[in-house]
């Protein structure tokens, strides 16, 4: 009976023949992070019909979003940190946004994450 290693072994090398197209390997991006640009840009192009939108303009919102990411981060992991917890909770997340950005675009963005995680648990309920 074949090993796990070797199964993974096998699997790694079909994705990587699969990869290859006419004797020219393909580079490995990172689909998270094309994803998330792909998904402002279509925002920005949503929200903007009839207006055109530079690729330097989009590259300066993608900063932007990244930043506040970031900056979220950091303020969930030191209120963490203070409250000498294990876990970055929901709560914690919930409370960086309503200190680093205002009442109402905070509660706004609640609202939209707290239902985009709603979608997604139930397609993976669907799927299972």
């Amino acid at each position: 009976m074949p090993s796990k290693k070797d199964a993974r072994a096998r699997a790694h090398a079909a994705a990587a023949a699969s990869e290859k197209t006419e004797g020219i390997t393909k580079k490995k991006t990172n689909d998270n992070k094309t994803a998330f640009t792909k998904s402002i840009g279509d925002m920005i192009s949503d929200k903007t019909k009839g207006t055109r939108v530079t690729k330097k303009a989009k590259v300066l919102m993608n900063m932007l979003a990244l930043s506040g990411n970031r900056r979220i981060t950091q303020h969930a992991m030191l209120l963490k940190n203070e409250r000498k917890e294990s876990t970055v909770t929901a709560d914690g997340v919930t409370f960086s946004l309503r200190m680093l950005m205002g009442p109402e675009m905070a509660k706004r963005a609640i609202a939209r994450g707290e239902a985009a995680v709603q979608n997604y648990l139930s397609s993976k309920a669907a799927e299972v």
